[in-house]
């Protein structure tokens, strides 16, 4: 999981969560059977308004569960709580280098530490991500990699999907893509180029609490995560005062010779002497 990625410091020091209980209303701590039953609603409504093609799952056998859930918690299939979007090839003639048109998005080539870098456009965009969405890496070696888009009307190529969520917080979200990312990895078929379906994607078993539950796993990562990155830092600072005094041990020992050693030739010359 990379560090500094959920939602930057938003929960920090927060108790009530007050733009959350504002977002959500009556939601906000209803058990998570009723927020499902929101969300499939409200796809069924977005289905029959936009007479997309309502992605199907299955319905989870007793034993697929892996394990008791939490009181008021519920299982369901990612699927059920996700709209998954599926980019599409935008040929080489109809994208360019100079900034015209929206933003194209190829593959994690084009990933940063948490969001996309812009690299090329098109005039002929063929499938949209916005702002918000989760970015997933589908075909290639990187199936399972993730960045966030920080942007709107931001073309994806055949490479990536994104993850689009409403009445859930995408950073708990982003969160479980993480965690599944080695078994998505493992799940990679094709010769040529391997990836994933949307199926696997889709038909993942998925633990769903109330959004208030949510906000405050969000909240407990992001403080896991600065402690990891304060001791990264401390490591870091350690090994360079180790280097700064080996150097200045050697440059003793050896005359003061105004030379930069490497660990390893230090490590070598002790041993000679």
């Amino acid at each position: 999981m990379g560090c500094g990625w959920v939602a930057g410091n938003r929960y920090e020091g927060l108790n009530d969560f007050a733009e959350e209980k504002k977002k959500y209303g009556k939601l906000w701590n209803a058990p998570a059977s009723e927020l499902l039953r929101h969300i499939k609603a409200e796809k069924e409504k977005s289905s029959q308004s936009s007479k997309s093609k309502k992605s199907k799952v299955q319905t989870i056998a007793a034993d697929e569960i892996p394990f008791d859930l939490p009181e008021g918690w519920v299982w369901c299939r990612l699927g059920e709580v996700i709209e998954l979007i599926s980019g599409q090839h935008i040929e080489a003639a109809d994208y360019n280098q100079n900034g015209i048109g929206l933003p194209y998005l190829t593959g994690p080539s084009d990933f940063g530490t948490t969001n996309p870098i812009f690299t090329r456009w098109s005039v002929k965009p063929r499938v949209l991500a916005q702002k918000g969405d989760v970015l997933i890496t589908v075909k290639g070696s990187g199936v399972g990699k993730l960045n966030i888009l920080h942007e709107n009307n931001v073309a994806i190529g055949r490479q990536l999907m994104a993850v689009r969520v409403s009445f859930l917080e995408k950073d708990f979200v982003r969160i479980y893509l993480d965690s599944i990312f080695e078994k998505l990895q493992n799940e990679k078929a094709g010769i040529a180029i391997p990836g994933i379906s949307r199926e696997d994607i889709l038909e993942k078993l998925f633990c769903l609490p109330s959004l208030l539950e949510q906000c405050h796993i969000v909240a407990k990562v992001q403080q896991l995560l600065k402690m990891v990155d304060q001791l990264e830092l401390q490591v870091a600072t350690s090994q360079a005062q180790t280097q700064q005094l080996l150097q200045a041990v050697l440059k003793e020992t050896f005359g003061g010779k105004k030379k930069e050693y490497e660990v390893n030739e230090l490590l070598t010359l002790a041993a000679e002497e």
